[in-house]
């Protein structure tokens, strides 16, 4: 899993895209994310890529918790069979 922290609001999303690379060691500008194996793009905030919804990883729900952890919810916020 791949957590980013953008203006102190949090997102998390799987941390492979189909290349195999790892979201996480990406670069990160604004709210997306650019996997640094093949250079595909992920809006952090939804897991789709700018450039086609067709692409897509896993987006989970991510917030702070009162002791400033940052919480993950492990289910994806949308089933998979309802992306475009």
């Amino acid at each position: 899993m791949a957590v980013f922290n953008v203006d102190g609001v949090f997102h998390a999303l799987e941390n492979f895209c189909a290349s195999g690379g790892s979201i996480g060691e990406g670069e990160l500008h604004g709210h997306i994310v650019t996997c640094p194996l093949d250079g595909e793009t992920y809006d952090v905030r939804t897991g789709i890529s700018p450039i086609s919804d067709a692409i897509f990883v896993k987006h989970f729900d991510a917030r702070l918790d009162g002791s400033g952890n940052v919480l993950v919810r492990l289910e994806p916020t949308e089933d998979e069979d309802e992306r475009p």
